[in-house]
């Protein structure tokens, strides 16, 4: 335990330091193996030369180093909480990095109950022995390491309870660096169940996070089995290239959101993290009807979902699969004198719509949104006549993402905006919309028909619009006109509509809001 005196950062791990050292002691009289274990600290203000051999630092990452003449230098464990935690970590050291053998069959009772790492030297001497002992260190307890001497064998791993193994084929010449980073993934199932305890893990393992999500709350074995089938195919074309975990609805259901799965939200789903942290970028596999009827008869086509769900993989690596991000529901069965609600998942109708779009942007939790809403749905219905002309729509950013660009916009934002969008042109690079400018923000009907009638060159009498607009009103009025709460505890981290849910253990990979380029053009 090298530390500094004053440092009161990691004194619940001193105190745990302290009484693991007494248990091993204790245990040392039943058991010789911890009687090999030695506990010691060393005051870096005292013992400058171990402090700078051993990195001594005063922050919040504390840590302990252990020495093992075996491995030959020292390696770093973190610190533990608790006596007990500590003591289960050290165990590993317990028994050599190395097992040897005799005999290649004697490597068949390890693979019973072990992930194991089998190669055959020369002698010890042997320097890619020197070299497969070093790493055999680096990753105790992550799986058994064994070497076999008289010849020369190539090195394999053979993962726990499977019928094939990974040779390794890289080079010897280093320092060891290549052959750890390529064992790092293999030491780790294909797939498992994920919570918050292995989020360090794969954070250390630096990979993109391949994610399928399973409904625990329906008893559906035969489904999940074919379903894990499918993955674990998939997971071995993609070795070293992403890890695969199982998530459970019950705990990381709100996770769908920020992939764009949550509209409508369905299991199983698939989707991949860059990475295991909160502000990972996201890419989401959504079973569209051009894909498969709906997601079970998906995953029941086997083959046809291993290879839908390689070329998924392959083109997130690829840089070539769109991110996601959060989405409302596409808008199925419009007609015209509707409101079109457009959604991020239906973006590309936004960015080259048909007709001419009169746009509002809003967001559902401004001040009387009931109100406001009748009063759109009733535009769109005098509007009507106008249809080859116009279509009256709306998006809300408090459910859909919303790219920056010139016309940035907080999420939560309670203003009112509204635009024209042009359909495209060869000039444009984006959406070529046009801001109300004036007002800014929440304009009353009769500006926003003016705004119309500018921008579309329409024949239309505004005045006369206005006043079928106010009987319009008189005649299906909003049912409320009361302002709509809004509680930010419930949206933090895009965590609403969770309702009483479960746990929240593994809050990795919530966010990821890839930039992209904005609309562009013009404002009034």
């Amino acid at each position: 335990n090298v530390r500094f005196p004053w440092c009161t950062t990691c004194k619940s791990g001193d105190d745990a330091f302290a009484k693991a050292a007494k248990e091993a002691k204790s245990r040392g009289k039943k058991d010789k193996g911890w009687k090999k274990i030695g506990f010691a600290v060393v005051d870096a203000r005292e013992q400058r030369g171990l402090a700078r051999r051993f990195g001594a630092r005063c922050d919040d990452k504390c840590e302990y180093k252990v020495v093992s003449e075996e491995d030959g230098g020292h390696s770093v464990m973190k610190s533990a909480w608790s006596e007990s935690e500590l003591l289960a970590s050290l165990s590993k050291y317990l028994r050599p990095a190395v097992q040897k053998l005799t005999a290649a069959s004697e490597a068949e009772q390890i693979k019973e109950s072990n992930t194991t790492c089998l190669a055959g030297f020369a002698s010890e001497q042997d320097a890619r022995y020197a070299l497969f002992k070093r790493v055999a260190g680096l990753m105790r307890g992550e799986l058994v390491f064994a070497a076999i001497f008289g010849s020369e064998a190539n090195l394999e791993v053979w993962p726990h309870k499977q019928n094939y193994s990974w040779n390794y084929d890289g080079t010897w010449s280093d320092n060891g660096t290549a052959l750890h980073e390529w064992l790092k993934p293999r030491a780790i199932p294909l797939i498992q169940p994920y919570d918050w305890q292995l989020r360090e893990k794969y954070e250390t393992l630096g990979l993109p996070l391949a994610k399928v999500w399973l409904d625990d709350e329906k008893n559906e074995p035969s489904l999940q089995k074919i379903v894990l089938h499918a993955v674990r195919r998939v997971a071995k074309q993609f070795i070293g290239k992403l890890a695969f975990v199982e998530m459970k609805k019950a705990t990381h259901s709100y996770e769908l959101r920020e992939f764009g799965l949550n509209q409508p939200e369905e299991y199983p789903a698939f989707g991949i993290a860059s990475n295991s942290s909160y502000d990972a970028t996201k890419y989401g596999f959504e079973i569209t009807p051009e894909v498969a009827a709906s997601s079970t008869e998906f995953w029941k086509d086997t083959d046809s979902a291993i290879d839908k769900l390689s070329s998924f993989c392959g083109q997130v690596l690829a840089g070539t699969w769109p991110v996601a991000h959060e989405t409302g529901p596409a808008h199925t069965n419009w007609t015209a004198g509707e409101v079109k609600r457009l959604a991020w998942k239906t973006w590309k109708e936004l960015e080259s719509p048909g007709v001419p779009l009169l746009l509002e942007v809003y967001g559902k939790y401004r001040t009387d949104n009931d109100k406001k809403l009748k009063e759109t749905e009733n535009l769109a219905r005098i509007l009507a006549s106008h249809s080859s002309a116009v279509t009256v729509a709306a998006y809300d950013t408090a459910d859909n993402y919303w790219p920056t660009g010139k016309f940035s916009r907080e999420k939560y934002s309670s203003d009112t905006e509204w635009f024209w969008v042009a359909k495209p042109s060869a000039t444009n690079d984006g959406p070529a919309m046009t801001k109300l400018s004036k007002p800014k923000k929440d304009a009353p009907m009769k500006t926003v028909l003016e705004f119309l009638k500018k921008q579309s060159g329409m024949d239309m009498d505004v005045a006369d619009t206005f006043s079928k607009f106010e009987a319009e009103m008189q005649a299906n009025p909003p049912s409320t006109t009361t302002t709509t709460s809004f509680d930010p505890s419930k949206h933090e981290a895009g965590l609403d509509g969770l309702g009483g849910m479960g746990g929240l253990g593994g809050l990795g990979g919530l966010g990821g809001m890839g930039g992209m380029g904005g609309p562009g053009t013009a404002e009034l």
